[in-house]
This record gives C-alpha cells, sequence and structure tokens, in this order.
C-alpha cells in the first residue's frame, strides 16, 4: 500500500466518528429552503472563519483558499448577514495536512450536497449558488494526496494528522451548533 493510500485510510477510519457527526448535523438543513440553504451556508462561514487563520499558516503547505467571499454573496442573495461567533473555537494545527484534509475533503461531498440544492424550486435558493460552483473545484483534493505521499511526512507524523482533522471536524460540528442556537430556524 502506498504511503498516501495508507494515510488517507488512517485518516479515513480514525475521523469517522467525527465525520459522521459533521454530516448528520448538516444534512439536517433543506438545501432547497431558503431557510436551510442560509442555515447551510452559515455553518460553511462560521467554521471558514474559524479555521482561516490556521489556513493561513498552511498555505505554503498546499491549504486551498476559503470561499468566505462567495457564501457571503450567496447569504446576502437569501437577504442573510454573516453570523459571528461569540468566541472562536481553537484549533490545536499539529500538522496542515490534517487540516487541509477536511477542508480539501469537503468539496468531494459537495456533489451530492449540489445535487440536493438543485432540487429547489426556490429561485433565490438557486441564485445562491457561488459557494457550491466553487466547491467542484477538485483540484485541492488532488494537491492533498500528492502531500499525503510526500516522502517529508512519515508515519510517526500520522497521529498529529488525524488530531489536527479531528480538530477541524470539531470547528464544523460547533458551527453547526451556533447556527442551530443562534437562528430561530433549526433542523425539523
Amino acid at each position: 500500500m502506498e504511503k498516501a493510500d495508507s494515510l488517507r485510510q488512517v485518516l479515513r477510519t480514525e475521523t469517522a466518528p467525527s465525520h459522521a457527526r459533521v454530516d448528520a448535523l448538516i444534512s439536517q438543513h433543506d438545501l432547497t429552503c431558503p431557510d436551510g440553504m442560509a442555515a447551510f451556508l452559515a455553518i460553511h462561514h462560521l467554521a471558514y472563519t474559524a479555521l482561516a487563520g490556521p489556513l493561513r499558516a498552511a498555505e505554503g503547505a498546499g491549504g486551498p483558499p476559503l470561499p468566505l467571499e462567495d457564501i457571503e454573496a450567496d447569504l446576502a442573495m437569501l437577504g442573510r448577514t454573516p453570523l459571528r461567533w461569540r468566541t472562536l473555537p481553537a484549533l490545536d494545527l499539529r500538522h496542515p495536512a490534517g487540516l487541509i484534509y477536511v477542508v480539501a475533503g469537503s468539496r468531494l461531498g459537495a456533489t451530492v450536497l449540489r445535487a440536493r440544492w438543485q432540487e429547489s424550486r426556490n429561485q433565490d435558493v438557486l441564485r445562491a449558488s457561488r459557494f457550491l460552483d466553487s466547491m467542484m473545484d477538485r483540484s485541492h483534493w488532488t494537491r492533498f494526496l500528492r502531500q499525503a505521499a510526500d516522502p517529508s511526512i512519515r508515519k510517526t507524523d500520522f497521529p498529529d494528522i488525524v488530531e489536527t482533522a479531528k480538530g477541524c471536524f470539531s470547528v464544523f460540528e460547533a458551527a453547526c451548533r451556533h447556527v442551530t442556537k443562534e437562528t430561530a430556524y433549526g433542523p425539523p
């Protein structure tokens, strides 16, 4: 097994519970209605806001850009403004590959979410397309796979990469809970 496959398998296995919690929380929002789409966008805006600093620190390691402007434009299309953290969650950035795994990997699931969103009959929801359009770019995932195969990443780095990825998922989970708490709209 190549090291990239090995690291990816370790990340997939070790972060599966965290990933499943975030997926379950996000999946509760109906992307075909304005409130659900706004909640989805607000979750990502909050999470990306919290991850912006650590991701800037990881830019040299191939970190993907965060589409905050796209999310803000989509929220404006829905007549909403971004939520703000009361207290920004901390992320212990032990290894940038864990952060990149989660942020770049989130684009892989965007295909499913985009298909759900396209079922909407609400024109405002359908016009709020910039973020989901930006998520169709898979180049950052390809870059992560190349990085995972880099000889500078040793198996002894795997625990730090996994812990960083789990921390990143916890930021998304906190963003989901914050949006539900701060808005009148919550999942059904």
